[in-house]
């Protein structure tokens, strides 16, 4: 978990260790019944939250979540994230 506020190093850091973690998850999670989420990541930082987007949308998951909100930023941070990535 990466604690706000977070510079932009430590953020991207921690969604790259996210991406590696999501696609060990696919590759060891197979099911017809069942979905597997992928969470995008990137602090409040608008170019990270979409290459991580980007990242999970080629590891091709059943569905999608925003995560990392509600971590300390301001509810216009929070929504300002929300409004770019929920395009």
């Amino acid at each position: 978990m990466t604690l706000f506020p977070v510079t932009k190093a430590k953020a991207k850091e921690s969604m790259l260790l996210s991406m590696r973690w999501a696609q060990r998850c696919r590759n060891s999670f197979s099911s017809d019944t069942s979905g597997l989420f992928g969470i995008v990541q990137g602090g409040m930082f608008e170019d990270l939250r979409e290459e991580s987007l980007e990242k999970l949308i080629d590891i091709n998951f059943e569905g999608y979540a925003i995560g990392g909100l509600s971590v300390g930023e301001s509810r216009e941070e929070m929504l300002k994230v929300v409004d770019f990535i929920a395009f």
